[in-house]
Parts: C-alpha cells; structure tokens; sequence
C-alpha cells in the first residue's frame, strides 16, 4: 500500500517514539541491574527520565500541528468532525489513483491540500471544501464526484474558484434535506399538485 507524504512522517515520528521509551526503560530497569552486577569498573550514571524529554517534545509538536490543522480553537466536537472528512476525503482522493502512470513504481502519493469551510461552525449543516488545483490533479478533480467521500452530507455544486487555484465543492447535510420535506410537506409535491 502506497503512503502519503503525511502517514511517512507520522510512522518516523512513532517510530522516534518507540525507540526512546525502549531507550527510557532500559535505562529505568535493566541498567541498574547491569551497574550493580558489574563491579570491576564503575559505570556510570544515566538519568533515564532524559529519554522522556524528546516524547514529550515529539507528542506536543504532533498535537499542535495536529490541533492547528484540524481547527482545535473551534472545539474538540468541530475538531474531530473536521478530521473524519478531510480523512475520508484524502482517502477517497488516494483511492481513485490520481498518480500519474509513469509515477505508480513511486512509494509515496503526493495528494493536494483539503481546506472545509462551514458555513455555521456550530451546526455543520453546509459549507464549502476546497481542495487545490494543479496541472497534475486539474482533469482529474473536475471529473471526480465527491459525494461518496462525504458521509452524512450530499455535494451537488463543484466548480474553479476565481484565481483557478481551487477546486470548491458546496455541500449540505442530507438532515438538512429531510427536515426540509417534513417542514414544507408542499414543496415534495409541487409538481403533482400544481401549488404555487
């Protein structure tokens, strides 16, 4: 399976993790056996809770670039939502196989960046994602239905922002659209019945 630029950095950062709490209990258990059992030189002492220091370190920068990109200022309810769809969006993109065919024998997928601007922060029931444009992603984005990436929303509208630079897909929650035939049972039937 091919990885993102963004899942290589993450499996690095985990991997860094990983081998500085192996470090931290080695040092915290092990170690201090050695040093007693060995008695013919002296070894030295090594404060394990320095190995702590680069996790603490690497754990906050993964929280506040996490916390920065996802909007964490707005909520953790608006943070985690926003999260899932640029996920499943970002999965859908990484799926349709945008790559080039010269660029399959690559073991990293370049995708483009995914902005959502809701139109109500509070309630999410419609708003705007903009995903950028660029002469490798152009065709393939104006083409690509974003529906199925959008789970529990339904996006009819996509078109170039003015500059070319993004591609915007409006959408609304598909809530939206039954609370509007349960409100205004007439606008369902106004073909059949003729009611202005």
């Amino acid at each position: 399976m091919k990885k993102t630029n963004r899942m290589q950095r993450g499996i690095i950062s985990f991997l860094f993790i990983g081998v500085f709490l192996l470090l931290w209990l080695f040092f915290y258990r092990i170690y201090p056996l050695i040093v007693e059992a060995v008695t013919i030189i002296q070894l030295p002492h090594i404060e394990s809770n320095i190995f702590l220091v680069p996790v603490g370190l690497i754990v906050g920068g993964l929280f506040v670039c996490w916390s920065i990109r996802n909007k964490l200022w707005h909520g953790v309810s608006f943070s985690l939502h926003y999260y899932s769809m640029v996920k499943r969006i970002r999965r859908h993109i990484k799926d349709a196989r945008f790559e080039d065919e010269r660029e399959f024998n690559n073991r990293l997928v370049r995708l483009p960046k995914i902005k959502i601007v809701f139109d109500d922060n509070r309630t999410r029931k419609s708003g705007k994602i903009f995903i950028q444009n660029s002469v490798k992603f152009d065709k393939n984005l104006e083409d690509m239905r974003i529906d199925s990436a959008l789970k529990g929303y339904v996006s009819e509208r996509q078109y170039l922002s003015p500059d070319r630079n993004w591609y915007l897909y409006e959408f609304y929650s598909d809530d939206s659209q039954k609370g509007g035939a349960r409100f205004h049972p007439c606008l369902k039937t106004l073909a059949e019945l003729g009611c202005r």
